[in-house]
C-alpha cells in the first residue's frame, strides 16, 4: 500500500494497492486466543481451584478443561494462562497469609538489623518449603560450636598420640 499527503486538503491518501499482499491478521475461530480476547470465566477459575486443590498439576488440569470443551481451540485460555492464573491467586493469598506474614516479619528484621540474612526456597508449584534464617548471634553461636568441635578433635588427636598440649582459647581463635 502506497500514501500519498495532499498538501491541499493536508491528510493522506492511498495512491496504490496490491491485494496480493494483503492477508488475515488472525483466523475468527481462534479470534478468543488473541491476548486482549483471552479471559479465564468464574466457572473455568472455580474449576482451576479445585484442580490444584485436589493436587491436579496446571498441565493436566488444562488437557482436561480442553478435553471438556472439545479441544484447545475451543477453550478461552491458555496453559500460561492457567498458571499465571494460579501464580497471581497464590500471590494474593500470600499477602495476607501466614506467607505474607513472615516475608513482613524478616523484612522488619532486616531494616532493625543488618546482618540478619533470610533465604526461601520455593518447590515447582513456587510454594515455600524451607526457610534459613541467620543473624549475628546465630552466626557468633555456630563459630563457637566450630571452635569447641576443633578443640575437641585436637585435644583427641593428642590424647590418642600420647602428647601433652597446653592451648589457650585465643590461640585457637587466632588460628580460625
Amino acid at each position: 500500500m502506497t500514501l500519498k499527503l495532499d498538501r491541499k486538503e493536508g491528510h493522506y491518501k492511498v495512491s496504490d494497492v496490491i491485494l496480493e499482499h494483503n492477508h488475515k491478521l488472525h483466523l475468527p475461530k481462534t479470534f478468543h486466543l488473541l491476548v486482549s480476547h483471552r479471559k479465564i470465566s468464574d466457572l473455568q477459575a472455580f474449576e482451576i481451584e479445585t484442580a490444584d486443590d485436589a493436587g491436579i498439576g496446571p498441565k493436566v488440569a488444562h488437557e482436561l478443561a480442553s478435553h471438556q470443551v472439545g479441544g484447545p481451540l475451543n477453550l478461552s485460555y491458555t496453559l500460561r494462562d492457567h498458571k499465571n492464573y494460579l501464580r497471581t491467586k497464590r500471590q494474593q493469598e500470600m499477602a495476607y497469609g501466614q506467607a505474607g506474614s513472615m516475608l513482613k516479619y524478616f523484612q522488619d528484621k532486616i531494616a532493625e538489623n543488618p546482618s540478619f540474612q533470610y533465604a526461601l526456597q520455593m518447590d515447582c508449584e513456587e510454594q515455600i518449603t524451607n526457610i534459613f534464617r541467620a543473624d549475628a548471634k546465630m552466626i557468633w553461636t555456630m563459630h563457637t560450636l566450630v571452635v569447641m568441635l576443633v578443640l575437641t578433635l585436637l585435644l583427641e588427636l593428642t590424647r590418642r598420640a600420647g602428647l601433652l598440649v597446653c592451648l589457650s582459647d585465643s590461640t585457637i581463635l587466632e588460628k580460625l
